[in-house]
């Protein structure tokens, strides 16, 4: 018996293993592949098979022929996945009660990018995994493009990320996602450098394993990097405000992100907690952004969305924190049994991993 929720609770309920492995989860598969990075806006997915469950108050997206997702309508979280090849599945990031497993759950990594995606820092997930640890590129990806696309899964979202300029040395945060990693470029020389200077600095990007990222996104490692609002320019579609979208509307205007001012239905938030509000694409589920009433000009963007030509770690714009995992103590969070045991040896290993890359 396994018991599952998503951030808000609307999706708690008990889903059971399959017949075979009545008091275990035989296998976790690590997703890497375009589609599962742009509809979750992860780096990743990770599912692991289950008997057929109820989909009470979820969203149903079909993300191939043969796939189709179910997300919580509420908060945004992925709870299920069901494909001809691999029947129902459920989110591992949802789980929080499992039985104490007898054996870890084999990993079984697929689909992994050129540049190894999230993988490069997660060789071995479990003790019986046996997938190799891809290369690292020898140096980083050049990329002289003035700007980065993003996109959701079902283009509902799209958006426009330009390098950093003088404007982009306003926002500022007391916590340790710094826009510009402190112990190499202290805040106060930057103000100092021209624009063409300032083009050349990358944003901060790092993973959360933090109970309400989890529990919003369905997945076990967010991935975020932030981006001052003055960089970011929003691609607003034709259909935007009657609820609808189809393949054939082209986006009509770009403006400034300014969240007050987007169309009604474009983004579905939800208020995480009294200060900070997380946004999801409604039709596809895909985790957009989260911001803080305190830092308003600095948005938390999900790296699983966003369209770099030299890799999904999008290097040649994103600085990549690997000192630690933020909020890695919270891995067992809210979580007991065989599935906080598990998410606490992921983490470490993830950890572990981006030290020694």
């Amino acid at each position: 018996m396994i018991t599952i929720s998503c951030l808000c609770g609307a999706a708690q309920q008990t889903v059971f293993p399959p017949p075979h492995h009545p008091h275990s989860w035989p296998t976790v598969n690590f997703c890497h592949c375009d589609s599962c990075r742009y509809l979750s806006g992860q780096l990743y997915t990770t599912y692991t098979p289950i008997t057929q469950p109820s989909l009470a108050g979820l969203t149903i997206y079909s993300s191939s022929g043969t796939s189709t997702r179910y997300f919580c309508s509420t908060c945004g979280c992925h709870i299920f996945r069901y494909s001809q090849a691999n029947g129902w599945e459920i989110a591992t990031g949802a789980i929080t009660s499992s039985p104490p497993l007898n054996n870890p759950p084999e990993i079984q990594h697929q689909h992994i990018p050129s540049d190894g995606g999230l993988s490069i820092w997660l060789p071995k997930s479990s003790p019986s995994s046996t997938h190799p640890k891809p290369s690292l590129p020898q140096s980083t990806p050049s990329n002289s493009s003035p700007t980065l696309s993003a996109s959701c899964h079902c283009s509902r979202i799209t958006f426009t990320i330009t390098r950093p300029s003088r404007e982009s040395t306003l926002p500022h945060s007391n916590y340790a996602d710094l826009l510009i990693p402190y112990r190499d470029n202290p805040p106060s020389t930057l103000h100092t450098e021209t624009d063409e200077e300032l083009s050349q600095y990358k944003y901060l990007a790092g993973t959360c394993a933090c109970r309400s990222c989890r529990l919003a996104s369905g997945f076990e490692i967010q991935t975020w990097t932030f981006v001052p609002r003055v960089n970011m320019l929003m691609n607003i579609p034709s259909w935007a405000g009657n609820g609808s979208s189809s393949d054939a509307d082209a986006a009509k205007m770009t403006l400034p992100l300014d969240f007050s001012a987007l169309p009604q239905g474009l983004l579905k938030s939800y208020r995480s907690s009294a200060a900070a509000v997380r946004e999801f694409c409604p039709t596809c589920g895909a985790t957009v952004f989260w911001h803080d009433f305190e830092r308003p000009d600095l948005i938390d963007v999900s790296v699983g969305l966003l369209r770099c030509p030299s890799g999904a770690r999008a290097e040649p714009f994103l600085h990549w924190w690997t000192d630690r995992t933020s909020f890695s103590e919270e891995s067992r969070a809210g979580r007991s049994g065989g599935i906080a045991d598990w998410a606490e040896h992921l983490i470490n290993n993830l950890e572990a991993g981006m030290r020694d890359a």
